[in-house]
């Protein structure tokens, strides 16, 4: 199976990872390097957001929590883990959520748990290193952990595009023609 990410923030390149750590040919095409996205530049503590179905959400914010748990152990990564307290009123119902942490605990202020935080400036170089490692590892070229995109008129010359790292390019796409919107970083069809 092949499949191909758009963009290579700290979405995309998490996606592409865990793809090919599932055996999936995962190829990132991006107009940007990680370090000039948004992500870069962005702050990271898990929390989960106001999202449904509620089950699916927990389930999905349970697994990762899990994930980036499991590499605040791992030399590199930029991810630690992070003691806090949620303050809470007296007798406030514990959140939807509740099932996604392990170590939630009430107490005398409110919530008290441990959250994965991320810095993304170590992060980001992290999931490229490891992406490159899994292509590597596929007998890809392991210089190339993602692919760089470029819009060409249908005239253009490819070559300076293809100078500056554009391994991918659309040719004259028809706008017109294509009907998305973009949701919380997700791409879907209108009806």
């Amino acid at each position: 199976m092949r499949a191909a990410i758009v963009g290579a923030g700290v979405v995309g390149l998490t996606t592409a990872v865990c793809l090919r750590e599932a055996g999936v040919e995962a190829h990132v095409v991006t107009r940007d390097a990680p370090q000039d996205t948004t992500s870069a530049v962005a702050a990271a503590l898990w929390y989960p957001y106001r999202a449904l179905p509620i089950d699916r959400v927990t389930a999905w914010s349970a697994a990762t929590y899990a994930w980036l748990a499991g590499l605040a152990g791992t030399d590199g990564s930029g991810v630690r883990m992070l003691p806090g307290t949620e303050l809470m009123a007296a007798g406030a119902p514990d959140p939807w959520w509740r099932d996604a942490v392990p170590d939630l605990r009430r107490t005398s202020a409110g919530l008290r748990l441990t959250a994965p935080a991320v810095d993304m400036s170590v992060h980001l170089p992290w999931l490229v290193a490891r992406l490159r490692a899994l292509r590597e590892e596929a007998g890809r070229n392991p210089d190339e952990p993602y692919e760089v995109i470029a819009e060409l008129e249908p005239d253009a010359d490819p070559a300076p595009y293809r100078e500056a790292g554009a391994t991918w390019w659309l040719v004259a796409p028809d706008w017109e023609g294509i009907s998305v919107d973009r949701v919380r970083g997700a791409i879907r069809e209108r009806p």
